[in-house]
């Protein structure tokens, strides 16, 4: 089930970026899709620990992957 949102998540990205959606735009439907998932299952502080990891903005993620390409 898990798997399948995935795929989902990555088609609806793939569609987003030829269709000349916004690198932001894209990433925030990706964090949404993945909050979603830890929604559905986990619960507790399992659930907590799941949405903690994609608390990161748009912009601290632009600049690990600006660093991460060397940009």
């Amino acid at each position: 089930m898990l798997q399948k949102q995935y795929v989902l998540g990555a088609f609806a990205l793939a569609t987003l970026l030829t269709a000349g959606c916004s690198n932001k735009a894209a990433y925030e439907i990706m964090q949404s899709n993945k909050k979603e998932a830890c929604e559905r299952v986990a619960e507790g502080q399992a659930r907590e620990d799941c949405m903690r990891g994609y608390e990161r903005s748009f912009a601290e993620y632009e600049r690990e992957r600006n660093r991460a390409v060397g940009k």
